[in-house]
């Protein structure tokens, strides 16, 4: 029997030696039934973030996988992606379950990306899609000041009327 996804694997690697982004085959192997082909190509998302469309929604599914090497894999990648939404895909492995690997890898995403999301976020730009997400973001980055400056925002006469909805919400 011929193991596709160790194929898959072996040509992805020989890609990343040459610096090759192919987007369809990187796809089928996050797509594999084999947990370590999705983790290595979650990691070659990060590492090619900047030459593929969309990385973060290649990624999305992946902090939430079912294996915990590929949820660890794809919030590492999500932190070498500088965009603010980086970290609300990151959060997505919050309410999964964890070893101390992934809790290490999400708390330095936060702590690499905060200057990047905190001042979306600060402005109302940055929606999570839910409390205990954002619950896990603001645990790790110290949340009392964060909850403080949104505090400021909201009373700010700088923001205006969806803006300022979207500062409440995050404070509520």
């Amino acid at each position: 029997q011929i193991d596709y996804a160790h194929h898959l694997f072996e040509a992805i690697s020989a890609l990343a030696t040459l610096e090759v982004v192919d987007r369809p085959l990187l796809e089928k192997l996050l797509a594999s039934a084999n947990p370590d082909a999705r983790a290595f190509a979650a990691r070659m998302v990060g590492r090619w973030h900047d030459r593929i469309e969309s990385p973060l929604e290649l990624l999305r599914s992946k902090v939430a996988d079912s294996h915990p090497r590929v949820r660890l894999e794809a919030v590492m990648a999500c932190a070498a992606i500088p965009q603010p939404q980086s970290i609300v895909v990151a959060a997505k492995v919050v309410p999964t379950e964890k070893d101390g690997w992934i809790d290490y890898a999400f708390r330095q995403a936060v702590q690499h990306l905060a200057p990047i999301w905190r001042p979306a976020f600060e402005r109302g730009d940055l929606q999570f899609d839910n409390a205990v997400e954002l619950a896990g973001v603001l645990s790790e980055s110290g949340g009392e000041g964060l909850v403080d400056s949104l505090k400021r925002s909201f009373s700010s006469s700088d923001l205006n009327g969806q803006a300022r909805v979207e500062v409440l919400e995050n404070i509520l």
